[in-house]
C-alpha cells in the first residue's frame, strides 16, 4: 500500500520581519497623528503683544525685590536696599516704591542718585503729595553738593551716566545729578543713534545741554535680485513595459476544489486500507484457509479480497486526483502576481511512494 504524507512546513521565515515592519508603520502613523493633534492650526492667530501695564511676572518680581529691599534696609544695608527698591519700581512703577528707593539712597549718602530719582518721581507723579514732598526735600538737600544737568532733545531718548542707565523710559527732558568730577553721558535715540557727552561736574554747579539727534543712517541700497533661472525639466524616462497578461483559464478556486477532493479521497483511502488489514485479518485467513488450493477459493478470505480491490481502486482515484490537481495548479491556474504576505498556500505533493498536499502559512 502506498504511503501518504501531509506536510506543513510551518510559518514563513519572513513572518517576524513582517511583524516588525508592520509595527514600525503603526507606531510611525500614531506618532504623526499625535504630533499633528498637538501642533497649533496653521490659521491660529499670533499671540498678542505684551500689555503696557505690568504683567503677573513683573508684579511678582517687584514684590520679591521689595521684600529683599525691606530686609536689607532693616539691616542698614542701605545701598543694597536702594538697588532692590529701584528694581521693584522699574518692574512695576508706583510712587511708594520710588519713595523707598529715594530714602534708601539718601541714607546711603548717595545724594546724586537720590536727587536723580527724585527728579524722576516729580516728573512721573507731580500730583502725589507724599512723593512731591520727599522728592523736593531730597533735591533741595542735594543741590549744594552735586552737579545738576538739564538735558533736552527734540526726540525721545534714554541716557546713561558712566555706563549706568538712569531710567528705563524714554523722555525728551530729564534732570540729572552727578557727584563732582569727570563724567560721561551716553544719549541714545531710536535707530541705533548715540552720542557721548563729557561733563565736568562741580559741587553746586548746573548746566543745560540741548542735543539734536543725529541723522538716521541712510537705508541700505537694495540690490535687485537676479531673474530666476527656469530649469529645463529632465526628460521623463519611459515607464517599464508591463509583462503581457497570462491567459490561463482557471482561477485559484479550481485548484482549491481539486485539492479538497484529493484530501477527501485520501481520507477514504486510508480508512479502506485499515479496514482491509482488519477485516477479516491475516491470522483468521491463515487459520481458516489452510485446506484451500488458493486464497481466492476460500470463503473466509472473500471480504478481505473485496476490501483490497476497493482500496486499490481508491489509491488509483486519489493518485489521479492529485496528479490532475497538480497539473491544473501549475499549468492552468492564474495565480495573483504578488505573493500574499500572510495566508495559507496549498500545493500538491506527488513523489515516489507518496501522494499528498504541502501547505504553508
Amino acid at each position: 500500500m502506498r504511503s501518504t504524507t501531509l506536510r506543513w512546513p510551518g510559518p514563513h521565515p519572513l513572518w517576524p520581519a513582517v511583524l516588525v515592519g508592520f509595527s514600525s508603520v503603526v507606531l510611525t502613523v500614531a506618532w504623526a497623528c499625535v504630533a499633528r493633534a498637538d501642533a497649533p492650526p496653521s490659521d491660529a492667530p499670533a499671540p498678542a503683544a505684551a500689555p503696557s501695564t505690568p504683567g503677573a511676572d513683573q508684579i511678582q518680581f517687584a514684590a520679591r525685590e521689595h521684600d529683599l529691599g525691606y530686609r536689607a534696609y532693616v539691616d542698614k544695608q542701605y545701598d543694597e536696599a536702594a538697588s532692590h527698591f529701584e528694581n521693584a519700581f522699574f518692574a512695576a512703577p508706583n510712587p511708594a516704591e520710588i519713595r523707598s528707593a529715594i530714602r534708601a539712597r539718601r541714607d546711603a549718602s548717595e545724594l546724586a542718585r537720590a536727587a536723580t530719582l527724585a527728579a524722576i518721581a516729580l516728573r512721573r507723579y507731580p500730583t502725589d503729595p507724599s512723593t512731591s514732598k520727599v522728592a523736593n526735600d531730597t533735591v533741595a538737600d542735594a543741590r549744594p553738593h552735586v552737579h545738576e544737568v538739564m538735558l533736552a532733545s527734540a526726540a525721545e531718548y534714554s541716557v546713561a551716566i558712566d555706563e549706568k542707565i538712569v531710567s528705563s523710559e524714554r523722555v525728551k527732558e530729564s534732570d540729572l545729578f552727578m557727584t563732582p568730577g569727570l563724567h560721561e553721558l551716553v544719549v541714545s535715540w531710536s535707530d541705533g543713534r548715540n552720542e557721548r557727552v563729557t561733563v565736568q561736574a562741580t559741587e553746586g554747579g548746573s548746566q543745560t545741554i540741548r542735543l539734536d539727534p543725529p541723522s538716521p543712517p541712510p537705508p541700505a541700497p537694495v540690490t535687485p535680485s537676479p531673474a530666476p533661472q527656469i530649469a529645463t525639466p529632465a526628460p521623463t524616462p519611459p515607464a517599464p513595459a508591463e509583462p503581457p497578461p497570462t491567459s490561463k483559464p482557471f482561477g485559484p478556486a479550481v485548484f482549491i476544489a481539486g485539492a479538497a477532493l484529493t484530501g477527501v479521497s485520501l481520507g477514504v483511502m486510508v480508512w479502506s486500507g485499515i479496514d482491509t488489514e482488519n477485516n477479516p485479518g491475516r491470522n483468521v485467513v491463515r487459520t481458516q484457509c489452510k485446506g484451500f488450493a488458493t486464497i481466492e477459493s476460500c470463503p473466509t478470505a472473500q471480504p478481505g479480497i473485496s476490501n483490497q480491490n476497493r482500496t486499490n481502486a481508491l489509491i488509483g482515484v486519489t493518485s489521479g486526483l492529485a496528479v490532475v490537481t497538480a497539473v491544473v495548479g501549475v499549468f492552468f491556474t492564474q495565480w495573483s502576481p504578488a505573493r500574499p504576505t500572510v495566508g495559507v498556500r496549498l500545493a500538491p505533493l506527488v513523489g515516489i511512494g507518496q501522494v499528498g498536499l504541502a501547505g504553508s502559512f
